[in-house]
């Protein structure tokens, strides 16, 4: 069985990986392009906010 708390560690960790790749994008302005469209920079505005938020629960969880 997964321990929870381990798990909550595993996806904090993840999710500070994504926080700290969109938090770069917005700082230095990087121009992100997929499949030929270049994305606006509210998408990593948004990636900061739910990816940093998702980080400080996921910490909170593996410490209870």
């Amino acid at each position: 069985m997964i321990d929870k708390k381990a798990f909550a560690l595993s996806a904090a960790i993840v999710f500070s990986f994504a926080f700290s790749l969109h938090l770069l994008r917005v700082i230095y302005n990087w121009e992100l392009i997929i499949g030929g469209v270049a994305l606006p920079m509210w998408v990593s505005w948004m990636g900061v906010i739910i990816a940093g938020f998702l980080l400080i629960q996921g910490f909170k969880l593996s410490k209870k």
